[in-house]
């Protein structure tokens, strides 16, 4: 119960997040096949209320660039203009999640990062998305292993080809 509470609170902060002060213009909360939706203005919620069946990634969720790991269980996406937010667990050990974002994130041009033994965090642009990514050990769902949230939003036009040009312009000095 306490981690149900905990993942609604993650919804509603993204929630804010993504729909900013303005008209609210909310359609309503939609419960379908074990997966609740919520719309207010151009931001769509899904969450599953089923720890056995994930909510579907978007119809324009970039996956050939930014794959959810393998047999994840996607519990919440978050979607607007803006962007998208994935939460998904998975049982395999934060070292192998984290290795696997590792390489999808080969070509990123990285912000930041950093790495521990309890999880994998990076923050960059690749393929024209700004990306956020966090790898984390966690026991909020049972029978899961590792946490990971995928956001991404449309990187602002040059800003990738800016960052590669400033961090080979670093690797001179």
């Amino acid at each position: 119960m306490k981690n149900r509470i905990l993942s609604v609170l993650v919804i509603i902060a993204c929630l804010a997040a993504f729909t900013g002060c303005g008209g609210n213009k909310n359609s309503g909360v939609k419960k379908e096949g074990g997966v609740t939706t919520y719309k207010a203005d151009k931001t769509e919620i899904k969450y599953s209320d089923d720890t056995k069946k994930s909510v579907p990634l978007p119809d324009n969720y970039p996956a050939e660039l930014f794959p959810v790991y393998k047999n994840s269980f996607v519990a919440a996406v978050q979607s607007d203009e803006n962007g998208v937010i994935v939460n998904a667990f998975s049982k395999d050990d934060v070292g192998t999640v984290a290795a696997f974002y590792k390489k999808v994130l080969k070509d990123a041009q990285v912000i930041s990062s950093h790495e521990d033994s309890k999880g994998f965090a990076s923050l960059g642009v690749m393929g024209g998305y700004t990306y956020n990514l966090a790898v984390v050990e966690s026991n909020e769902m049972e029978g899961y292993r590792t946490h990971t949230v995928i956001m991404l939003m449309p990187a602002e036009e040059g800003m990738e080809e800016t960052l590669k040009q400033i961090q080979g312009a670093g690797k001179g000095s």
